[in-house]
């Protein structure tokens, strides 16, 4: 097997519809599937219910999850819309790696009435479940964008759309981010 690996991944938005930056993951996801790697996911800023439904879906081989909302969701339905309309050869080769930004209404994990934010817990099984991908051989593409590319507190664009992260929520996805991409297990670092 193929040994996976995490891949900054710029996409800017200004200027370009969602359509336009869904093409651009369905080609950059070819060339690395041409590469000989099984599997792409592209890192996605989700709510906690997206992320949950995301996770059920593929675990039933339900390749579309019908994901709907704005911003990098409305990329992920045109993706999906491409996918199934055009390219039916990448259901299950490339799919949506969720990264819990916000709650999503749900009071799972919280006792505190902050429900806006990710819980730390949900952030760290992103996370876990993100480095699994990339150890069975799959390429992660961390999303950045024209906004995001040359923020000093971290490149990638989770959060910060719908959702506007605490400093230390924020610290912590950017953190896991870049430990991805250095192929560091920051859990053994605590």
């Amino acid at each position: 097997m193929k040994k996976g690996l995490f891949v900054d991944f710029y996409c800017p938005y200004r200027n370009r519809s969602a359509r336009e930056q869904a093409l651009q993951i369905v080609e950059v996801a070819d060339q690395y599937l041409a590469k000989g790697y099984a599997c792409v996911g592209i890192i996605y800023s989700a709510n906690y219910e997206q992320s949950r439904q995301i996770k059920e879906s593929y675990q039933t081989k339900q390749w579309l999850t019908g994901i709907s909302g704005s911003n990098q969701a409305e990329v992920m339905m045109d993706m999906e819309d491409i996918i199934k309309e055009h390219r039916q050869d990448l259901l299950g080769r490339l799919i949506i790696l969720p990264m819990s930004t916000m709650n999503g209404y749900s009071k799972i994990y919280y006792s505190d009435r902050d429900f806006t934010n990710a819980h730390p817990q949900v952030i760290d099984q992103d996370l876990a479940d993100i480095r699994e991908f990339i150890d069975n051989g799959g390429v992660a593409l961390g999303w950045q964008n024209d906004t995001t590319i040359d923020r000093k507190d971290g490149p990638y664009a989770y959060g910060g759309g719908v959702t506007q992260l605490r400093p230390e929520i924020h610290a912590q996805i950017q953190a896991g981010m870049k430990s991805l991409k250095s192929g560091l297990d920051l859990t053994l670092l605590d």
